[in-house]
């Protein structure tokens, strides 16, 4: 899996996941639920490096389902952040085309965004309209 999105908050400020981690949602237009995980603050279990932060924002590197994360500040936009995601094995199962489109939703203080720190991103388009998703085989893609 990779994804890579700009998300809107109202007030980025806040915003450490060093001290808070991240959890990330996806689930499909039924509500059902594929994927809630979660990274959590630093120190990190086993050994992975984790969070860090950067002049810009932060990364994270892991050994776990999610192996690398970049959120950076948007220079153009104060509020907005750009989000991009490494993973494997991130979706349990492959939602059937009758359920597209997914939604994803990214909770930068974990658990529950109690101070109003997540983003959702939706591929809402028919396939061939982005953003969309797409039924592939076994899998599915959304752009």
């Amino acid at each position: 899996m990779s994804l890579k999105a700009t998300l809107s908050l109202a007030d980025p400020g806040m915003l450490d996941p060093v001290q808070h981690g991240l959890r990330l949602l996806i689930d499909d237009a039924q509500g059902l639920r594929y994927t809630d995980l979660t990274l959590p603050p630093n120190p990190q279990p086993f050994g992975d490096p984790g969070w860090q932060a950067t002049s810009t924002g932060w990364k994270f590197r892991g050994k776990g389902r999610i192996t690398s994360v970049k959120i950076k500040r948007a220079a153009s936009a104060p509020g907005e952040l750009i989000m991009a995601m490494r993973g494997k094995d991130i979706v349990s199962g492959v939602p059937p085309a009758a359920n597209l489109p997914l939604k994803v939703t990214a909770v930068l203080d974990p658990p529950y965004a109690t101070t109003g720190l997540c983003a959702e991103i939706g591929f809402p388009g028919p396939p061939g309209i982005n953003p969309s998703c797409r039924e592939r085989g076994s899998s599915v893609t959304c752009h």
